[in-house]
């Protein structure tokens, strides 16, 4: 495999901008729009949607034709190609068992974006609070732009 690196340049850098490297965990977590179930949502050349991890993994590594990408981290906003590998659905089923990562969303301890789920932090809707506040503060700071 080739070295892929974060900024690499066979992705655009609008992609990039909305990406941010996490030192700890080595996670380039996505911090733009996201598809309910949390995977990034990124937008290609010929306006098709995409989830974020599968173009980054097709564009840095290789296309992935019709297997998932599937994420070592579970990370679902993680788009470090380092951080994945390719398998068909039950590989993927088979990683979440046997990692005993397979929570109903109300028993999860963290938020997609890995906020606690604490009950100070969890909103009347089921939603995190700290990722609200987040939203609020981007558009905010997009408007004022």
């Amino acid at each position: 495999m080739t070295p892929v690196h974060f900024g690499d340049v066979r992705l655009p850098s609008r992609f990039w901008d909305k990406v941010s490297p996490e030192p700890n965990s080595g996670c380039w977590l996505w911090n733009a729009a996201a598809f309910s179930g949390g995977y990034g949502s990124y937008w290609i050349a010929n306006s098709k949607e995409q989830l974020a991890h599968r173009a980054a993994y097709a564009a840095l590594v290789a296309s992935p034709e019709d297997q998932f990408v599937c994420h070592r981290c579970d990370t679902p906003i993680c788009v470090n190609p380092n951080h994945m590998f390719l398998g068909a659905p039950i590989d993927n089923t088979r990683d979440m068992f046997r990692k005993n990562r397979w929570r109903a969303p109300n028993q999860r301890s963290h938020c997609i974006r890995g906020h606690a789920r604490t009950p100070a932090n969890v909103e009347r809707s089921g939603g995190c609070k700290t990722c609200s506040k987040l939203r609020k503060q981007q558009k905010l700071k997009a408007l004022e732009a």
